[in-house]
């Protein structure tokens, strides 16, 4: 996967103006990703899931082995310690709202759906918003649903849209048994078919 990455390389400025270059592969940037894979796959099991066992902090310790594996370089072990690793990112002026992130924000606002999805995906878009902290909505020019100072609730919305999802897809969705079927012609025993 890192070979991947070896191509991605360019410039950005920072809060304070600054340019800096970088490359996909850089450990800061390594550590961002795996941050906020982890941050935002945290906070989606948290408002829609199965209770995680073990909690947030667990969560964290089994997405820290994964980001060794992508090599990066101590990554947190605990909720308390991904969440200061990422106000550091803040605080240290890395995170800057541009005319890319506009671009960015706008295209995951309207992406271009097949129609029979467009009805629901604002619902989605909006639970997801929903799971962001207020800073990191200030910083990508988002507020969640509202009817004046007040806050419309997503969650429950975004649920019913969610386990609407899941009745369609199935119990298994196919990119599960694709997976599956895989593993089965590498010879990688399933843990759960050895019960």
């Amino acid at each position: 996967m890192l070979r991947l990455h070896e191509k991605v390389t360019g410039s950005y400025q920072d809060q304070h103006g600054v340019t800096h270059d970088y490359a996909a592969n850089d450990a800061d940037l390594l550590s961002w990703v795996h941050l906020a894979f982890a941050d935002s796959f945290l906070a989606t099991a948290l408002a829609w899931g199965t209770p995680i066992p073990g909690g947030a902090d667990a969560y964290v310790r089994e997405w820290a082995v994964a980001g060794e594996l992508m090599g990066v370089q101590d990554p947190p072990r605990s909720y308390n310690e991904m969440r200061a690793h990422l106000d550091a990112f803040d605080v240290d002026g890395v995170l800057e709202r541009s005319a890319r992130t506009e671009e960015v924000v706008r295209f995951l606002k309207r992406p271009p759906l097949f129609p029979v999805l467009r009805a629901g995906y604002p619902v989605l878009f909006d639970g997801a918003v929903g799971t962001l902290t207020p800073r990191h909505r200030e910083l990508l020019g988002l507020r969640s649903p509202h009817v004046g100072p007040v806050p419309l609730p997503t969650r429950p919305a975004t649920a019913v849209m969610l386990a609407g999802i899941g009745a369609l897809l199935g119990a298994e969705p196919a990119a599960a048994k694709a997976a599956r079927a895989r593993r089965a012609r590498l010879g990688i025993v399933d843990p759960e078919d050895s019960r």
